[in-house]
């Protein structure tokens, strides 16, 4: 199911950080809604550029009045784009091969397991 987001805070320029919002539900103080934080920085070298991506989606609860968040679930991804590479094919199937992953194994990694399903979606050679 796809996630609409809401875009947040937007970068002024291609290196920085942008904020978007997601499963934004009525009454939850933003502090303790589900965040999605993309940061880019240019490495020391400049020959690359580091693309983070981080998801947090705290689990909000209101006790005796009093919004609080104990245990959150988290995402991470990284990118390194590398400027001083053309090798665009290359680029586009490390992510194709990264959403194919987290899209075929999504059950498994939800459990917290490694042991991966070797009979669904993309072909998992053993």
């Amino acid at each position: 199911m796809a996630k609409n987001f809401v875009l947040h805070d937007q970068s002024k320029s291609p290196l920085g950080e942008t904020t978007l919002r997601f499963d934004v539900k009525a009454g939850i103080p933003a502090q303790f809604g589900p965040v999605a934080r993309i940061t880019t920085s240019e490495a020391r070298n400049g020959a690359n550029v580091n693309v983070k991506i981080a998801l947090a989606y705290p689990l909000a609860r209101q006790v005796d009045g009093v919004w609080t968040a104990k245990n959150t679930f988290r995402a991470n991804f990284s990118f390194t784009s590398l400027q001083n590479e053309v090798e665009d094919i290359v680029r586009e199937t490390v992510l194709v091969a990264m959403i194919d992953l987290l899209t075929t194994q999504k059950e498994n990694i939800k459990r917290g397991s490694s042991v991966f399903n070797t009979t669904t979606g993309a072909s998992i050679l053993v």
